[in-house]
């Protein structure tokens, strides 16, 4: 799960990129639906995230809370960081944007008197040197009007690399990261740091498959944690990174490319680039000739100690043997679990009629539940 601290009165969790704070429709839940689920609690919202934006998230766990907490923002006595990559360089190392009714939106070189100003938005930015091939910034909005820091950044001529929204260059996700939460509250006192995306670490060129791949990734492994590399299955990639699927399926990594051209000599280097990030030592990359049933799935990688089958594997608690000699699917389609564990759920103590077909894990699933 994505805790990083939980007590009576708060959760605070890391939000991975490309899942909204709030339900934005009817068919899809938000993180806080999500969350309020998985830890069996109602929790409020008190400050909000991007959709694209990751890091830490603070909810309340009851309506006093939320209530002094949502005080204390109004009050600007939270104090947040952010990092960001932008492909450009700043004017000055430290500055600050504000926006000031009378002025318009400033851009100001520290240091200067806070007192000096009017402010309605305020946002410190600090240059942060590093080797790599775009420019980080520690950011600390003082205030939280809506894509603050992205229209100031765009103010300050640095706008977010992965924004296009505002101006920045195009890449398979925003470099917005909400590092830190720090405040005080009925004498508690709270810090918690949250760590951004190996992308900001790594900072150099990458092929596109490989950095889809690594923001796909990386969102499994903010949810779920507990599940990576372990004897546990996971979708680590499903259609972000398209063509290509990647499975974790216990020891082992099981990667499809769904096209029906062969990938290129540079797609299956950035193959290896990924999994080479990622840490895998036991890894195979699969494909079908043309996508067609009747043609056999060729190896075209693999790296590790690689089992044919049987190997056993966990989904939660039930153990299921796959085989790599049966064709390019090992049988289990693992953007299911949801669905396999409501037919688990739903089924005790019920007779379930099997109009399951092509995989054994639904009927599986009624089986045990029924």
């Amino acid at each position: 799960m994505p805790k990083v601290l939980e007590d009576s009165q708060f959760l605070f969790v890391n939000k991975p990129n490309g899942i909204a704070t709030h339900r934005p429709s009817d068919s899809h839940i938000g993180f806080v639906e999500w969350c309020s689920e998985h830890f069996n609690t109602e929790l409020k919202v008190v400050h909000r995230l991007d959709k694209e934006t990751s890091g830490v998230l603070v909810f309340a766990k009851n309506k006093e809370s939320a209530k002094d907490l949502t005080e204390l923002f109004s009050q600007r006595e939270v104090e947040k960081e952010y990092w960001m990559l932008s492909t450009q360089k700043a004017q000055w190392d430290h500055f600050v944007v504000y926006e000031d009714k009378a002025k318009g939106t400033q851009v100001v070189e520290c240091p200067f008197k806070e007192g000096s100003i009017n402010f309605e938005a305020f946002t410190e930015f600090v240059y942060e040197p590093s080797e790599g091939l775009h420019h980080l910034y520690k950011v600390k909005p003082k205030t939280g009007k809506t894509h603050q820091i992205r229209k100031h950044a765009v103010q300050a001529k640095i706008p977010i690399l992965g924004d296009q929204e505002y101006g920045g260059q195009s890449y398979p996700r925003l470099m917005l990261h909400a590092k830190s939460l720090k405040f005080k509250l009925n004498g508690q006192a709270y810090e918690v740091k949250t760590n951004p995306s190996r992308l900001f670490k790594i900072n150099q060129k990458l092929s596109d498959l490989t950095t889809k791949g690594i923001v796909a990734y990386e969102r499994r492994e903010t949810l779920w944690p507990e599940k990576i590399k372990t004897d546990q299955c996971l979708r680590l990639f499903h259609t972000e990174a398209q063509p290509l699927r990647g499975d974790q399926v216990g020891e082992q990594v099981i990667l499809g490319w769904w096209n029906q051209e062969a990938p290129t000599s540079a797609e299956q280097a950035a193959i290896k680039d990924l999994m080479n990030i990622l840490n895998f030592k036991n890894w195979i990359f699969q494909w079908r000739p043309g996508a067609q049933a009747e043609n056999s799935t060729e190896v075209l990688l693999k790296s590790g100690d690689i089992k044919e089958g049987p190997w056993t594997f966990l989904e939660e608690e039930t153990k299921y043997q796959a085989y790599l000699n049966r064709g390019q699917n090992f049988g289990l389609f693992l953007d299911q679990r949801d669905r396999r564990d409501w037919v688990l759920k739903n089924s005790k103590n019920k007779k379930v009629l099997n109009l399951f077909s092509f995989t054994c894990g639904f009927s599986l699933q009624a089986a045990l539940g029924g």
